[in-house]
């Protein structure tokens, strides 16, 4: 059996228990709120022979370059670019925030509350990716 038959057994194989597992335990995944994706390098994503969409419950999700998991975006093949984009509004909202009640802080304390805001969506991406790569 080639290869990527073997890959799409397996993956289905997993799917099908792990909806198994949430119909078990009273839970529902939902087919039309979940992403797949395939990661790897760019020269890997290119040489890699398409595999079929997995299903779950028997409703094929579509591949996309990107999902959003646990408020980070993941690439296809893991660049953080999209994620600091999108942190980087996200801070430049805050930002914004912090800006209107800055008068009634103390200079240094607006300065601590700016370089934590930044820092702890900084460490919570490092903590979600520690072990991926």
């Amino acid at each position: 059996m080639p290869k990527n038959r073997l890959n799409s057994v397996y993956i289905y194989n997993c799917l099908s228990a792990l909806h198994s597992w949430f119909c078990h335990n009273g839970l529902l995944l939902s087919s039309s709120k979940s992403e797949s994706i395939l990661i790897g390098t760019h020269q890997h994503l290119h040489t890699f022979t398409l595999v079929a969409s997995p299903k779950i419950a028997g409703i094929s999700i579509p591949f996309s370059e990107t999902i959003k998991m646990v408020r980070v975006t993941l690439v296809q093949n893991l660049t953080l670019n999209k994620h600091v984009s999108s942190l980087s509004c996200n801070i430049y909202f805050y930002t914004r925030a912090l800006r209107r009640i800055m008068p009634a802080l103390m200079e240094s304390m607006a300065a601590t509350m700016g370089a934590s805001l930044v820092q702890s969506r900084l460490d919570y991406v490092n903590s979600t990716k520690y072990g991926i790569i």
